[in-house]
């Protein structure tokens, strides 16, 4: 059996009211959808949050859904406005324990292995709650989330020259904030 396209389950749920197609576009897309706005937010609780709204807000606008963009693009790009909204109305970031990339130090590991690890992960979340929510968005999507310059551009609903120089500018200030520690 063959598993079906979004596009598939999305014509099933609008024509047959099927929930449970409903529900595996939500399973397919939660994860991903999930981490890209953990790794703008920096925040697990406001990241947990701003993915329920982000499949609310496309829920109520499933309707709108026209299909002449790939479902995931359509929803990643509510994804992106609604973080940065967040983002935009926020005043101030909290630090959490854990890191930007949601990676965890490996307990076995040696204990200066550890400490090394933490202070890496403190100065990528250092660096990226620096980065204004569009220059975050634009790294996020192409370095984090490896999409293509094309389809982020389009997510982000900017040209493509703009969204390369954003790349671009955030590569240049995480490069001057990290250092040596890592290569943007």
């Amino acid at each position: 059996m063959t598993t079906p396209t979004d596009e598939t389950l999305l014509r099933q749920y609008r024509e047959r009211k099927q929930n449970d197609a409903l529900d595996e576009l939500v399973r397919r897309h939660i994860g991903k959808v999930r981490s890209m706005i953990y790794q703008m937010v920096l925040d697990h609780a406001d990241a947990d949050d701003l993915t329920q709204e982000v499949f609310c807000r496309a829920l109520v606008g499933l309707d709108e859904f026209r299909g002449t963009a790939r479902f995931s693009s359509w929803l990643y790009t509510i994804a992106v406005h609604t973080t940065q909204s967040f983002l935009a109305a926020r005043t101030r970031f909290r630090r959490m324990d854990s890191g930007p990339l949601d990676e965890k130090i490996d307990a076995g590991a040696a204990p200066d292995e550890r400490l090394l690890g933490a202070e890496v992960n403190d100065a990528i979340h250092a660096a990226l709650a620096s980065l204004s929510p569009t220059l975050r968005s634009a790294i996020v999507l192409t370095a984090l989330q490896e999409m293509g310059m094309a389809e982020a551009a389009a997510i982000s609903q900017c040209a493509l020259p703009t969204f390369y120089w954003r790349v671009h500018r955030a590569r240049a200030i995480l490069g001057k904030k990290l250092g040596g520690i890592l290569k943007p």
